[in-house]
């Protein structure tokens, strides 16, 4: 009897505190969605069962309004190629000059929505100015140059023409993780891949908690990736000196492999919105990268001074104060500068046809 009684008693605790828990789910859940601070949506990398079917690493075919918060609401586009943007015919029946971008948010266009990211508009401008061109938006968020070269090589049945690696100021010290974007992406793509684990994620996923998490991982991650070059320890300095040594390596690896597939490269350094005071606090980050790049060879393209000469605000170029990345206006100056820089090469191969 006694020993029923306390199962009866211990049945009982376990489904209050059941309900008890579902209820605060619940409530944090309910409360999230009514702030409007948090994303209910956001993009999915492929499952296991489409990624070696295409080129990119986005689940084809969604679309989406992610709202991290109300100033930064935007339309994102997933195409059947696992790429962000418009569908783009894998075949290329239409005989256009491709061009891919490779980069990290700043390429893939954090808060921004389709038509305003970099890739987009770079397309517009050159089509506007008479080229048959399609641009490619490979960007990945929080990935750099070894996540890229990877991204490059998934995307060669694409046959880009001309590549360009969009360099932004948090690559160098990306390099120190503990293991690569892209190896991340690929053990989390297995997981989620799993019966029940694959039922569990398609329910939570659109959830304020679940995207809410998401958020606080990328911050813990992204902490302190703008501190490299600013070191003063000498075990800082070595390790600071061992990642723009192997940032440079890797350098090396993407112009050799370009130029194996004799496809066209060119480096492009988009800067952080606090370089465009007239004196740039930090580091020399962006002036040491484009050193690296033009010793190597690199045709190199630094987007400061164009951000700088069209004499807007940080405020206007970037998403200040809710992000720092680069609004609508800011990655129009990029585009139109890129445009100009590529079409002496859009006209040589046009001749060549």
């Amino acid at each position: 009897m006694k020993q029923a009684r306390r199962a009866r008693v211990l049945l009982f605790y376990c489904i209050t505190l059941g309900l008890a828990v579902v209820g605060s789910v619940v409530v944090a859940e309910t409360a999230l969605r009514m702030s409007g601070r948090v994303a209910v949506q956001s993009v999915a990398t492929a499952t296991e069962q489409v990624f070696d079917r295409i080129p990119g690493v986005f689940e084809p075919g969604q679309k989406l309004v992610e709202r991290p918060r109300p100033e930064l609401q935007h339309r994102v586009s997933i195409n059947s190629l696992g790429y962000r943007g418009r569908e783009i015919d894998p075949e290329n029946q239409s005989g256009r000059i491709r061009l891919m971008c490779v980069g990290d948010s700043f390429t893939y266009g954090a808060y921004v929505d389709d038509d305003a990211t970099l890739p987009a508009q770079l397309e517009r401008f050159l089509r506007g100015r008479g080229y048959p061109v399609d641009v490619i938006n490979a960007g990945v968020g929080d990935t750099t140059i070894v996540d890229q070269l990877y991204v490059l090589k998934r995307g060669a049945r694409i046959q880009a023409k001309i590549v360009l690696l969009v360099f932004s100021e948090n690559d160098i010290s990306d390099l120190a993780k503990d293991e690569p974007t892209y190896m991340a992406l690929e053990r989390n793509r297995r997981l989620k891949s799993k019966p029940g684990v694959r039922q569990l994620y398609a329910f939570v996923r659109n959830t304020a908690l679940f995207n809410l998490a998401l958020r606080v991982r990328g911050w813990y991650q992204a902490r302190g990736s703008n501190q490299v070059g600013g070191v003063h320890r000498r075990e800082d300095a070595d390790r600071t000196e061992a990642l723009w040594g192997r940032y440079d390596s890797l350098l090396g690896e993407v112009q050799a492999y370009l130029a194996g597939k004799d496809v066209r490269f060119m480096f492009v350094i988009f800067p952080s919105h606090y370089r465009l005071g007239s004196e740039a606090r930090g580091d020399d980050r962006v002036e040491r990268v484009e050193r690296l790049a033009r010793k190597r060879g690199v045709r190199t393209v630094n987007l400061l001074g164009p951000l700088r000469a069209v004499g807007a605000g940080a405020s206007d170029l970037y998403l200040l104060p809710y992000d720092g990345h680069p609004s609508g206006r800011g990655y129009a100056v990029a585009a139109d500068a890129l445009a100009k820089e590529l079409e002496p090469d859009l006209r040589e191969m046009i001749g060549e046809k």
